[in-house]
């Protein structure tokens, strides 16, 4: 622009441009960019990661990615954006999160050498991972970083699918259930069944597991089923079922759920510590057919908390069984499966 005039029109043309793609701005116009007002335009600028790089809008970023970083980095007990990254410790264990052993000696890192320890961190962010520095290392390592500029750096380890925390997430939980082809954190997760197979992955309750089917009308009730089993294994929810069940799910609330199972001990579910044995290898119609539940460890499930159900080519059958001692009986009124 050859004028202070024009400059102001161009501002205005790009600041109606920038609410039309739906991001609210909030007290500052033209002349605050134009006289250089530091405050306003970094929280213009940090609108504008929310929305474009973070995709943020019915959820605020700083819940979710809060939610993501306590998710991947739970010795760290991580709260804010400001001091708890002053000393470079959590920076460099979110780096190693992200490719494991390129900081394994991070809990080891002196807290007094801040200054120190973020520079070296960034550059290791910026060469491995081309993660910019939108700050300087004295200003991340300062006590008076402030909160949206500690915010916009760290979001570029958690772009979705152009980041490498997001990537390390993703490749986790890709190993984890193999047999889904999981390639996001939005659209493959609506239905339920990744979650459900999750939860099942880390011996999680999921009832009705082999049931769950994916239709549009099922994908709350699953995810419900799913959620409630990961809570029982000590993973928080981080949005609702409904939330999740939405095409246009906020992806940073999906990978920070998914995350915590990283650090939950495998175990094996409730239906493989028990096994079925029947009382002889033919079932016939009309005649007693004996089982007896066998538990394999008898530590984890007592028998006084196991029912039998048997279900026949028509649905459930009557049985006898006695939870004592695990021993049980039916007649079969018709041919085929039970």
């Amino acid at each position: 622009p050859q004028s202070q005039p024009h400059a102001l029109e161009n501002i205005t043309i790009a600041l109606d441009a920038i609410q039309e793609d739906g991001i609210k701005l909030v007290n500052i116009g033209n002349t605050d960019i134009q006289n250089g007002n530091v405050k306003l335009i970094l929280g213009l600028i940090w609108s504008l990661i929310a929305h474009y790089q973070l995709g943020a809008s019915n959820f605020p970023p700083k819940k979710l990615m809060l939610a993501w970083l306590k998710a991947v980095l739970p010795d760290c007990n991580i709260k804010n954006f400001t001091s708890d990254w002053n000393n470079g410790i959590n920076l460099s264990a979110l780096l190693d999160y992200c490719r494991p052993g390129l900081l394994p000696n991070w809990q080891r890192l002196s807290p007094n050498n801040g200054p120190e320890n973020c520079k070296r961190a960034m550059d290791i962010a910026e060469r491995e991972f081309k993660i910019p520095m939108v700050l300087e290392p004295q200003h991340f390592a300062s006590p008076h970083l402030d909160e949206l500029s500690g915010m916009t750096y760290l979001s570029y380890f958690m772009k979705e699918e152009d980041s490498p925390g997001y990537y390390s997430t993703l490749n986790w939980v890709k190993n984890q259930i193999p047999n889904l082809r999981i390639n996001n954190f939005r659209t493959d997760w609506n239905d339920g069944l990744a979650a459900a197979a999750l939860v099942k992955s880390k011996g999680g309750p999921v009832p009705g597991f082999r049931q769950i089917n994916n239709k549009p009308e099922n994908w709350v009730s699953n995810l419900d089923i799913a959620m409630k089993g990961a809570q029982k294994i000590g993973v928080s929810p981080v949005m609702e079922s409904r939330d999740i069940a939405n095409p246009n799910v906020e992806y940073l609330g999906v990978m920070a759920w998914a995350a915590q199972f990283q650090w939950i001990q495998d175990k094996q579910g409730p239906g493989e510590l028990l096994e079925v044995k029947m009382g002889g290898n033919k079932c016939r119609v009309g005649e007693k057919c004996e089982f007896l539940i066998d538990i394999h460890d008898k530590s984890q499930v007592a028998m006084d908390q196991v029912t039998a159900e048997v279900s026949g080519p028509s649905g459930p059958i009557n049985i006898e069984f006695d939870p004592r001692d695990g021993k049980g009986h039916f007649t079969a009124k018709e041919f085929g499966m039970h």
